[in-house]
Protein backbone atom coordinates (compact mmCIF):
# COMPACT_ATOMS: atom_id res chain seq x y z
CA UNK A 1 0.00 0.00 0.00
CA UNK A 2 3.17 2.41 -0.13
CA UNK A 3 1.41 4.43 -3.05
CA UNK A 4 -1.72 4.92 -1.68
CA UNK A 5 -2.52 8.54 -1.67
CA UNK A 6 0.30 9.49 -4.66
CA UNK A 7 -2.72 10.34 -6.85
CA UNK A 8 -5.12 11.43 -5.00
CA UNK A 9 -6.68 13.49 -8.60
CA UNK A 10 -6.57 9.98 -10.42
CA UNK A 11 -9.94 8.89 -11.72
CA UNK A 12 -11.50 5.46 -12.06
CA UNK A 13 -11.98 5.61 -15.47
CA UNK A 14 -8.31 6.74 -16.24
CA UNK A 15 -7.67 4.06 -14.10
CA UNK A 16 -9.45 1.49 -15.57
CA UNK A 17 -7.76 2.58 -19.09
CA UNK A 18 -4.37 1.88 -17.38
CA UNK A 19 -5.50 -1.13 -16.33
CA UNK A 20 -6.99 -2.87 -19.48
CA UNK A 21 -3.97 -1.43 -21.66
CA UNK A 22 -1.50 -2.61 -19.17
CA UNK A 23 -3.21 -6.34 -19.19
CA UNK A 24 -3.10 -6.58 -23.05
CA UNK A 25 0.58 -5.47 -23.18
CA UNK A 26 0.73 -8.83 -20.84
CA UNK A 27 1.79 -6.75 -18.18
CA UNK A 28 -0.75 -7.80 -15.44
CA UNK A 29 -3.70 -10.44 -14.55
CA UNK A 30 -6.97 -9.18 -13.10
CA UNK A 31 -8.37 -12.04 -10.98
CA UNK A 32 -10.98 -11.79 -8.33
CA UNK A 33 -10.55 -7.98 -8.34
CA UNK A 34 -7.24 -8.73 -7.77
CA UNK A 35 -3.84 -7.50 -9.84
CA UNK A 36 -1.10 -9.08 -10.12
CA UNK A 37 2.22 -8.50 -11.81
CA UNK A 38 2.49 -11.06 -14.70
CA UNK A 39 6.60 -12.22 -14.96
CA UNK A 40 6.72 -9.83 -18.18
CA UNK A 41 5.50 -6.95 -15.76
CA UNK A 42 7.71 -7.82 -12.59
CA UNK A 43 10.47 -7.46 -15.77
CA UNK A 44 9.26 -4.01 -16.53
CA UNK A 45 8.79 -2.85 -13.01
CA UNK A 46 12.23 -3.51 -12.40
CA UNK A 47 13.53 -1.70 -15.89
CA UNK A 48 11.83 1.26 -14.75
CA UNK A 49 13.03 1.30 -11.20
CA UNK A 50 16.63 1.49 -12.40
CA UNK A 51 15.80 4.21 -15.18
CA UNK A 52 13.41 6.77 -13.49
CA UNK A 53 13.47 8.66 -10.19
CA UNK A 54 12.56 6.27 -7.16
CA UNK A 55 10.62 8.05 -4.44
CA UNK A 56 11.89 7.96 -0.57
CA UNK A 57 8.41 9.32 0.75
CA UNK A 58 5.48 7.08 -0.23
CA UNK A 59 4.87 5.19 3.09
CA UNK A 60 4.10 8.62 4.33
CA UNK A 61 2.25 9.97 1.12
CA UNK A 62 -1.16 9.28 3.31
CA UNK A 63 -0.42 11.21 6.41
CA UNK A 64 -0.62 14.85 4.51
CA UNK A 65 -2.64 16.44 2.73
CA UNK A 66 -0.63 16.37 -0.40
CA UNK A 67 -2.98 18.56 -2.54
CA UNK A 68 -2.82 21.95 -0.47
CA UNK A 69 1.00 20.96 0.13
CA UNK A 70 2.81 22.88 -2.40
CA UNK A 71 -0.32 26.11 -3.26
CA UNK A 72 0.82 26.63 0.36
CA UNK A 73 4.52 26.58 0.38
CA UNK A 74 5.10 28.56 -2.89
CA UNK A 75 2.21 31.20 -1.23
CA UNK A 76 4.15 31.20 2.17
CA UNK A 77 7.58 31.28 -0.30
CA UNK A 78 6.15 34.09 -1.97
CA UNK A 79 5.34 36.11 1.28
CA UNK A 80 8.63 35.82 2.53
CA UNK A 81 10.29 37.07 -0.49
CA UNK A 82 8.48 40.16 -0.65
CA UNK A 83 8.44 41.04 2.90
CA UNK A 84 12.70 40.74 2.74
CA UNK A 85 12.17 43.37 -0.57
CA UNK A 86 9.75 45.23 1.70
CA UNK A 87 7.58 45.19 -1.06
CA UNK A 88 3.45 45.23 0.73
CA UNK A 89 1.88 45.33 -3.13
CA UNK A 90 2.24 42.42 -4.91
CA UNK A 91 -0.18 39.50 -6.34
CA UNK A 92 -0.64 36.73 -4.60
CA UNK A 93 0.34 33.45 -6.46
CA UNK A 94 -3.06 31.77 -4.78
CA UNK A 95 -6.37 33.29 -4.29
CA UNK A 96 -7.88 30.82 -2.05
CA UNK A 97 -9.58 32.16 0.47
CA UNK A 98 -8.21 29.41 2.77
CA UNK A 99 -4.74 29.26 2.03
CA UNK A 100 -4.65 33.25 1.72
CA UNK A 101 -5.99 33.26 5.64
CA UNK A 102 -4.15 30.73 7.13
CA UNK A 103 -1.08 31.93 5.39
CA UNK A 104 -1.07 35.91 6.39
CA UNK A 105 -2.28 33.99 10.42
CA UNK A 106 1.25 32.31 9.91
CA UNK A 107 3.02 35.16 8.85
CA UNK A 108 1.61 37.33 11.35
CA UNK A 109 2.82 35.32 14.01
CA UNK A 110 6.16 34.61 13.25
CA UNK A 111 6.55 38.45 12.00
CA UNK A 112 10.45 39.55 13.22
CA UNK A 113 13.73 40.50 12.50
CA UNK A 114 15.09 36.95 12.22
CA UNK A 115 11.58 35.95 10.37
CA UNK A 116 13.47 36.12 6.52
CA UNK A 117 16.86 34.67 8.16
CA UNK A 118 15.21 31.94 10.27
CA UNK A 119 12.75 30.77 7.32
CA UNK A 120 15.54 30.49 4.71
CA UNK A 121 17.67 28.28 7.55
CA UNK A 122 15.09 25.91 7.50
CA UNK A 123 14.48 25.41 3.77
CA UNK A 124 18.30 25.06 3.68
CA UNK A 125 18.18 22.93 5.94
CA UNK A 126 16.22 20.30 4.38
CA UNK A 127 17.51 21.17 1.28
CA UNK A 128 20.64 19.27 2.48
CA UNK A 129 18.80 16.22 3.00
CA UNK A 130 18.58 16.03 -1.28
CA UNK A 131 20.58 15.23 -4.00
CA UNK A 132 21.75 18.18 -6.19
CA UNK A 133 19.38 17.24 -8.50
CA UNK A 134 16.47 17.18 -6.14
CA UNK A 135 17.54 20.04 -4.72
CA UNK A 136 17.49 22.45 -7.69
CA UNK A 137 14.14 20.89 -8.61
CA UNK A 138 12.92 21.69 -5.59
CA UNK A 139 14.10 25.42 -5.56
CA UNK A 140 13.52 26.40 -8.94
CA UNK A 141 9.38 25.50 -8.11
CA UNK A 142 9.31 28.17 -5.82
CA UNK A 143 7.70 31.57 -6.07
CA UNK A 144 10.15 34.79 -5.22
CA UNK A 145 10.16 38.38 -5.34
CA UNK A 146 11.48 38.77 -9.23
CA UNK A 147 11.12 34.93 -9.84
CA UNK A 148 7.51 33.63 -10.84
CA UNK A 149 8.87 29.85 -10.29
CA UNK A 150 9.19 27.30 -12.77
CA UNK A 151 6.26 24.90 -13.85
CA UNK A 152 7.11 21.31 -13.84
CA UNK A 153 7.26 20.51 -17.60
CA UNK A 154 9.29 23.24 -17.58
CA UNK A 155 12.09 21.88 -14.97
CA UNK A 156 11.86 18.55 -16.71
CA UNK A 157 12.75 20.03 -19.70
CA UNK A 158 15.61 21.97 -18.49
CA UNK A 159 17.25 19.26 -16.41
CA UNK A 160 16.69 16.60 -18.79
CA UNK A 161 14.49 14.25 -16.92
CA UNK A 162 11.23 12.70 -18.05
CA UNK A 163 8.15 14.45 -16.77
CA UNK A 164 6.92 11.38 -15.43
CA UNK A 165 9.86 11.53 -12.79
CA UNK A 166 9.37 15.55 -12.53
CA UNK A 167 5.86 14.49 -11.57
CA UNK A 168 6.72 11.74 -8.59
CA UNK A 169 9.31 13.78 -7.32
CA UNK A 170 7.44 16.84 -6.90
CA UNK A 171 5.45 15.02 -4.69
CA UNK A 172 7.94 13.25 -3.01
CA UNK A 173 9.76 16.27 -2.05
CA UNK A 174 6.55 17.81 -0.37
CA UNK A 175 6.14 14.83 1.73
CA UNK A 176 9.76 15.29 2.31
CA UNK A 177 9.67 18.73 3.63
CA UNK A 178 6.11 18.25 5.51
CA UNK A 179 7.44 15.23 7.32
CA UNK A 180 10.86 17.01 8.17
CA UNK A 181 8.84 19.82 9.07
CA UNK A 182 6.62 17.74 11.40
CA UNK A 183 10.31 16.86 13.57
CA UNK A 184 11.04 19.80 13.85
CA UNK A 185 9.60 23.07 15.87
CA UNK A 186 10.10 25.08 13.14
CA UNK A 187 8.35 27.71 11.28
CA UNK A 188 7.46 25.43 8.47
CA UNK A 189 5.96 23.07 10.91
CA UNK A 190 3.80 25.92 11.69
CA UNK A 191 3.38 26.22 8.22
CA UNK A 192 1.97 22.09 7.70
CA UNK A 193 0.42 22.26 10.92
CA UNK A 194 -3.11 21.45 9.96
CA UNK A 195 -2.10 19.47 6.57
CA UNK A 196 -1.26 16.53 8.93
CA UNK A 197 -4.83 14.51 8.64
CA UNK A 198 -5.67 11.95 11.98
CA UNK A 199 -5.69 9.05 10.10
CA UNK A 200 -5.16 7.63 6.86
CA UNK A 201 -8.96 6.53 6.66
CA UNK A 202 -11.37 9.10 5.37
CA UNK A 203 -12.54 12.04 7.50
CA UNK A 204 -16.36 10.11 7.58
CA UNK A 205 -14.62 6.35 8.35
CA UNK A 206 -12.40 8.19 10.63
CA UNK A 207 -15.81 9.40 12.83
CA UNK A 208 -17.02 5.90 12.50
CA UNK A 209 -14.10 4.30 13.69
CA UNK A 210 -13.36 6.63 16.74
CA UNK A 211 -16.92 5.63 17.90
CA UNK A 212 -16.51 1.95 17.63
CA UNK A 213 -13.42 1.79 19.20
CA UNK A 214 -15.51 4.03 22.02
CA UNK A 215 -17.60 0.35 22.16
CA UNK A 216 -20.71 1.57 20.40
CA UNK A 217 -22.01 -0.82 18.12
CA UNK A 218 -22.61 -0.79 14.59
CA UNK A 219 -26.69 -0.67 15.18
CA UNK A 220 -25.65 2.77 17.54
CA UNK A 221 -23.09 4.36 15.09
CA UNK A 222 -25.87 4.27 12.13
CA UNK A 223 -28.76 5.65 14.11
CA UNK A 224 -26.36 8.44 16.05
CA UNK A 225 -25.11 9.38 12.64
CA UNK A 226 -27.58 8.91 10.36
CA UNK A 227 -26.19 6.71 7.91
CA UNK A 228 -26.77 3.20 6.34
CA UNK A 229 -25.71 0.33 7.52
CA UNK A 230 -23.63 -0.08 4.51
CA UNK A 231 -21.62 3.04 4.44
CA UNK A 232 -21.03 2.26 8.42
CA UNK A 233 -19.92 -0.92 7.58
CA UNK A 234 -17.89 0.24 4.45
CA UNK A 235 -15.96 2.96 6.78
CA UNK A 236 -15.16 -0.20 9.14
CA UNK A 237 -13.50 -2.38 6.56
CA UNK A 238 -11.79 0.66 5.70
CA UNK A 239 -10.00 0.88 9.27
CA UNK A 240 -9.32 -2.75 9.07
CA UNK A 241 -7.77 -2.03 6.38
CA UNK A 242 -5.46 0.32 7.89
CA UNK A 243 -5.04 -0.94 11.33
CA UNK A 244 -4.23 -4.05 10.15
CA UNK A 245 -3.48 -6.75 12.98
CA UNK A 246 -4.92 -4.07 15.49
CA UNK A 247 -8.38 -3.98 14.83
CA UNK A 248 -10.71 -5.52 17.28
CA UNK A 249 -11.84 -8.30 14.92
CA UNK A 250 -13.68 -10.26 17.57
CA UNK A 251 -15.78 -7.76 18.30
CA UNK A 252 -17.59 -8.25 14.65
CA UNK A 253 -17.14 -11.56 14.13
CA UNK A 254 -17.85 -14.53 16.97
CA UNK A 255 -16.22 -17.69 17.78
CA UNK A 256 -18.62 -19.56 15.82
CA UNK A 257 -18.49 -17.19 12.57
CA UNK A 258 -14.96 -18.10 12.28
CA UNK A 259 -14.89 -21.58 12.56
CA UNK A 260 -17.89 -21.40 9.79
CA UNK A 261 -15.29 -19.08 7.64
CA UNK A 262 -12.18 -21.18 8.25
CA UNK A 263 -14.05 -24.07 7.11
CA UNK A 264 -15.25 -22.38 3.62
CA UNK A 265 -12.40 -20.38 2.33
CA UNK A 266 -9.12 -22.31 2.70
CA UNK A 267 -6.06 -22.07 0.50
CA UNK A 268 -4.41 -19.02 -1.03
CA UNK A 269 -6.38 -16.11 -0.35
CA UNK A 270 -6.27 -14.38 -3.75
CA UNK A 271 -8.08 -17.05 -4.81
CA UNK A 272 -11.13 -16.81 -2.47
CA UNK A 273 -14.73 -15.63 -3.59
CA UNK A 274 -17.30 -15.22 -1.65
CA UNK A 275 -20.39 -17.88 -1.57
CA UNK A 276 -22.80 -17.81 1.10
CA UNK A 277 -21.88 -20.74 4.10
CA UNK A 278 -24.66 -23.03 3.17
CA UNK A 279 -25.28 -23.47 7.35
CA UNK A 280 -24.86 -20.10 8.83
CA UNK A 281 -27.37 -17.44 7.11
CA UNK A 282 -25.78 -14.99 9.29
CA UNK A 283 -22.77 -14.33 7.70
CA UNK A 284 -22.71 -12.31 4.71
CA UNK A 285 -19.93 -10.27 2.28
CA UNK A 286 -19.34 -8.03 5.43
CA UNK A 287 -18.24 -10.98 7.36
CA UNK A 288 -15.97 -12.87 4.35
CA UNK A 289 -14.46 -9.56 3.46
CA UNK A 290 -13.54 -8.91 7.30
CA UNK A 291 -12.39 -11.96 7.36
CA UNK A 292 -10.32 -12.34 4.31
CA UNK A 293 -8.48 -9.29 5.50
CA UNK A 294 -7.84 -10.38 9.31
CA UNK A 295 -6.24 -13.70 7.08
CA UNK A 296 -4.43 -11.45 5.11
CA UNK A 297 -2.83 -9.25 7.68
CA UNK A 298 -1.81 -12.40 9.97
CA UNK A 299 0.02 -13.93 6.90
CA UNK A 300 1.99 -11.42 6.35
Amino acid sequence: MSWLGSNRQLEREHFDAMLKQMKQDGLIEIKNQFILLTVQGQACKQQFSEQHYVPRHEQQYLKYNLNAGWPRLLLAGQVVSEFSYENIKYAPISFEDHELRYVKQWFNNNKSEQFVKNFKQEVNEFLLTLSETEAQFFTELLVGHDSPGLSIDQLTTKLSIPLIDGEVMATDLMVGIMEFAHCHQTLLKQLFQDLKLESPISHSGYITYQLFQDQYSIEQIEQMRHLKLSTIREHLLEAAIFDGVNFPYDRLLTDRQLKALAVQYTGNIDDWQFKMVTDDKNLDFFDFRLYQIMRGMQNE
